[in-house]
């Protein structure tokens, strides 16, 4: 069974129920007008499909250090599982004040919408403006890669590629002129790049588990500009000229001054000032910094769609978020 999820944006049409309705009455059959993910039906009636582990592309994974789109792809699946963790608060009916639960759910909305536009931002800017599929071929391939309880938060990614590129082949078909790029229509395309666009399973949503165990995958050195800033206090003798200049510098500020008095500095006479001052002091560093590429795994746990009364939520089988984790060794080169 096909569901198409036809969207703006990742409120799946739970928006105004959730501006309207108030929490304590929020009762468990809003879940079914959620599009959550899963296997397709028929995938979901096979024997073990549920405890299926999602495929992994190893060498995919490994390109999360140089690939901007797979770096910010992972951390939209990461703030997707936030989304649905909290919007499971506001469902559940033991919880009364959920006020707080609402804007920290539209907060994390608004923040994958905002990375899904970054995401099909550089895609499209790649292929109209560079005529490079880099990136697109590169999320395509970790799309397929993913399970489709995994895929929904990439749909947020698929929808405005999409539609841009059917704009493109219907009015200015000349940009797309790459080599390699043999397409003739929107459907072709989403076919061959994002082969069950939409796809959710009425049956089941989901959410991820407690973690199970981390897993080091790649282990790198990043080049890294770091500025250090500081206020200090400093007590010194200044010329006249100079103290001129502290009073226009915004970064020093006077606390005390003496004087003027006059020194002979090699046979001259200089008027002269004792002052105290605080100054922001500033260093800039140029180090590499050593990190673990980490897979962490969770559980996945499912429920069904219920009209009439929630049920439990089981097991069905692991997820797994990727993170970038510093070890704290670092080398400053200068």
């Amino acid at each position: 069974m096909k569901i198409k999820n036809h969207f703006k944006n990742f409120k799946f049409n739970i928006k105004s129920s959730i501006a309207l309705i108030s929490c304590s009455v929020l009762i468990f059959a809003t879940a079914a007008a959620l599009v959550f993910t899963a296997a397709p039906a028929a995938a979901q009636n096979a024997p073990g499909a549920a405890s299926k582990s999602p495929a992994i592309d190893a060498q995919l994974d490994l390109n999360y250090k140089n690939c901007v789109v797979i770096q910010k792809s992972y951390r939209l699946i990461s703030i997707y599982w936030q989304s649905l963790e909290v919007l499971n608060q506001i469902k559940d009916p033991s919880v009364h004040e959920c006020g707080g639960l609402k804007e920290k759910y539209d907060k994390l909305c608004g923040a994958m919408n905002a990375l899904a536009l970054e995401i099909s931002g550089h895609i499209l800017g790649d292929v109209s403006d560079n005529k490079d599929l880099r990136a697109l071929k590169m999320f395509s391939a970790l799309y397929k890669s993913k399970a489709i309880y995994e895929r929904q938060p990439f749909y947020l990614v698929c929808t405005p590629v999409i539609k841009k590129i059917h704009y493109l082949l219907l009015n200015s078909p000349d940009e797309l002129k790459i080599s390699g790029f043999e397409i003739l229509s929107a459907g072709e395309f989403e076919k061959q790049y994002f082969p069950g666009y939409g796809e959710a399973d009425p049956f089941y949503y989901y959410r991820k588990g407690r973690e199970l165990e981390t897993e080091v995958i790649d282990t790198y050195w990043k080049e890294e500009t770091v500025t250090y800033s500081k206020f200090e206090t400093i007590q010194s003798e200044v010329t006249r000229e100079c103290l001129f200049d502290m009073y226009d510098d915004d970064n020093i500020d006077i606390i005390e001054q003496q004087g003027p008095f006059e020194k002979i500095i090699d046979g001259v006479p200089v008027i002269c000032y004792k002052v105290k001052f605080m100054t922001l002091a500033t260093i800039t560093t140029v180090s590499k910094k050593k990190y673990d590429l980490t897979r962490v795994w969770f559980e996945l746990l499912r429920n069904k769609y219920s009209i009439l009364m929630p049920s439990k939520w089981e097991v069905c089988g692991k997820t797994y978020e990727m993170h970038e984790f510093y070890t704290g060794c670092e080398l400053i080169l200068k």
